[in-house]
This record gives structure tokens, C-alpha cells and sequence, in this order.
């Protein structure tokens, strides 16, 4: 855009921080952005911003932010298949760290714009917070005196922390509390855990999953809608072992990212992704612990679920860090290409088993 240095920098670097906080800074930034960068603009998006009503433009505020994170909501969401859309988190590109961020989906907390929608939210989540803590104390207890730790108990403390940080509808990663609860809801169906725990903590643990359900069907409908294509993936004839491999060999491959062919995550964003693979770690051995066939099948197809969760991340991922990178390989961009394409597990384990041999 400019032929020699920006005079404007400085004021773009101020101005940034200020855009983030309104619901519709993120497109002003990524508009202007792409415009220094010389980098291509996202052109139907910007025919639909450019039409929107008169009056609401004379308006201004919150209201035309508001029309605005629903557009780019819209437009983001048409790309690729069902299942590539079904990301349980999102990641975003600080330009002043240079690093992404990882973040919520803004379509999927937007009818808790309003004030009320929140403080029900709030409440609800605050209750699930004090049952969860509860049943952690109760079971540091149980696990000090049996000398024995406790699944549930971890799943209950990733859900707890998540919860934690939402603290406003900007802060709420819907998708990511939503995968977190069924991790702590499956071990609810476990019979060796419900054995180990003991009645008054199986009891504990029932009521929060019972809350936990309550909570996403009346707040996180439309999270809920968004990860339903997770739900059909089958493990098949995948060795789960094979497949975890080489999750952890791309992780590590993202986590070392320098912003040259893949773009830097922040120390929220690795802790996230260490996080995704512990999980699926966990589900690995949860898996190995089966006590009967039928459990062994539900187990498969939870481990299904979340390797599709994990690998769609990182297709996110290196689709929203390519522009930011000072050269995307060709191997990435075949990734990202693949990724737009994934409509079965054997799909994902294809590309995913590919691209961690880079």
C-alpha cells in the first residue's frame, strides 16, 4: 500500500488493541491488514458489509458491530465441509505479538449479546463451577486415602478451568467447554471408574453431568449443532495407537512453529493443543481399559470423535496462520486442501499420518 515506510504504523499498532474490544474490530483489522500486506481481500464479505442497511450504518455502535461479526460469522462458516467446519476451537493473529491466539467461535455465543442471555449463562455456569469443586475436593480426598487418582477427576478440572475463564460472551469458547463436558460425562458410564469413586462420589458426579447436559441445551444449542458431525466418525479398522503417533508428531510440529512456514502459537495456544493430546492420550487408555465389548465400542467411537476434534484444530489452524507466515509450503497448503475435504476418519488419518512425516 505504501511505497516506502508506513507513516501511519505506529497509530495502526495503537488502534488494534482498541478495535479488539468492540465485536466487530476483528474484520476492520483483517481488512486493513490484508491491504498493507497486499494480500487478497475476501471479497464477498466485503460486498455484504458494504450493503448493509443505511440506517444502521447512520447508527453506528454496537449495533452495526453486531450486524458486522454476523456476516464474517456467515461467510466463515460456508467453507468446506460439514465436518472441517466442526473445529472445537478457533484461532485468531496477533499482529503486535505475532502469534495466534486461540479463541472461541464468535457465531456461536451470539445470541448472549444480550445482557440477560449472559447473566442466565452466568448463573448456570457458576452453580456447575461450585458442583465440580465440590467433587474435585471429594475426590482428592478418596484418591489420598485409596493412594489412587481419578479420571474423572481430571476431565472435572480441564471443564472446571475452562469454565473459569468465561467471564464474559467475548471469552466463551463454547465448542471447547462442550468437548471437555463429554470427556467428563463419559467417564459417568464407566463402571470401573463409577467403582473406584465409590456411591457418594458416583452420585457427585451424575449430578454435575446432569447439569453440565442442562446447561449446553439451553445456552450452547448451536455449539452443540456445529460439533455434530464428530459424532458419526467411526474408528473402523484405524490402529488408535498409529493415529495418536502421529497427532503427537504434528503437535509437536505446531508447537515449534517460528512463523516461517507455520505461524507461532501463543503459550495459551501450545498449553491448548498439549492439552488436546493429553485428552486424547487418556481416551487412548480409557480405551485399553474396556471392560466388556459393548463398553469397548462406545470408547472407540469416543475416541473417534475426539481425534476428529483434534485433527479439524489443527486444519484450522494452518488455514488461519497461512497469511501470516513468511512462506506456506506446498505441503501446507496440500494440507489445508485436504482438510476442506474431510467427511470420514480414514480421510483425516490419511492426511494427518502424511503431513507428520514432513
Amino acid at each position: 500500500m505504501w511505497q516506502q515506510e508506513n507513516p501511519l504504523a505506529q497509530i495502526w499498532q495503537t488502534a488494534q488493541p482498541v478495535l479488539r474490544e468492540s465485536p466487530g474490530g476483528a474484520f476492520w483489522i483483517d481488512w486493513y491488514q490484508r491491504t498493507l500486506d497486499g494480500r487478497p481481500q475476501n471479497w464477498p464479505l466485503l460486498r455484504d458489509v458494504a450493503l448493509i442497511d443505511n440506517a444502521l450504518w447512520d447508527e453506528g455502535g454496537e449495533a452495526l458491530d453486531r450486524e458486522i461479526k454476523r456476516l464474517v460469522a456467515t461467510h466463515r462458516s460456508g467453507d468446506g465441509t460439514a465436518l472441517s467446519r466442526a473445529s472445537p476451537v478457533d484461532f485468531d493473529f496477533d499482529e503486535h505479538l505475532q502469534q495466534m491466539q486461540i479463541v472461541g467461535f464468535a457465531e456461536d455465543v451470539a445470541h448472549l449479546d444480550d445482557p440477560a442471555a449472559v447473566a442466565a449463562f452466568s448463573a448456570d455456569a457458576e452453580e456447575l463451577q461450585e458442583g465440580l469443586q465440590d467433587f474435585l475436593d471429594f475426590a482428592a480426598d478418596a484418591g489420598r486415602s485409596s493412594n489412587q487418582a481419578f479420571r474423572s477427576a481430571l476431565a472435572a478440572e480441564k471443564l472446571l478451568k475452562e469454565l473459569g475463564r468465561c467471564n464474559d460472551a467475548e471469552s466463551i469458547r463454547a465448542r471447547r467447554l462442550i468437548m471437555l463436558g463429554k470427556t467428563f460425562a463419559d467417564m459417568a458410564l464407566d463402571d470401573h471408574e463409577r467403582a473406584r469413586l465409590g456411591e457418594a462420589l458416583t452420585n457427585m458426579m451424575d449430578s454435575q453431568v446432569s447439569l453440565l447436559r442442562t446447561i449446553y441445551r439451553k445456552h450452547l444449542a448451536l455449539a452443540l449443532e456445529r460439533l455434530r458431525p464428530l459424532m458419526t466418525l467411526e474408528l473402523g479398522e484405524q490402529d488408535p495407537d498409529e493415529l495418536l503417533a502421529a497427532a503427537e508428531k504434528l503437535a509437536e510440529m505446531l508447537e515449534n512453529a517460528d512463523n516461517r512456514e507455520l505461524a507461532r502459537l501463543s503459550p495459551e495456544a501450545r498449553a491448548v493443543i498439549e492439552d488436546f493430546v493429553d485428552e486424547l492420550r487418556q481416551q487412548r487408555g480409557a480405551l485399553g481399559d474396556a471392560s466388556s465389548p459393548e463398553r469397548e465400542a462406545a470408547l472407540s467411537k469416543r475416541f473417534a470423535e475426539a481425534y476428529g476434534a483434534v485433527a479439524v484444530a489443527y486444519g484450522r489452524l494452518l488455514e488461519k496462520g497461512k497469511p501470516h507466515v513468511e512462506r506456506a509450503s506446498e505441503g501446507v497448503d496440500w494440507v489445508i486442501r485436504q482438510y476442506k475435504r474431510w467427511d470420514s476418519l480414514d480421510k483425516i488419518a490419511d492426511t494427518i499420518k502424511d503431513c507428520s512425516c514432513y
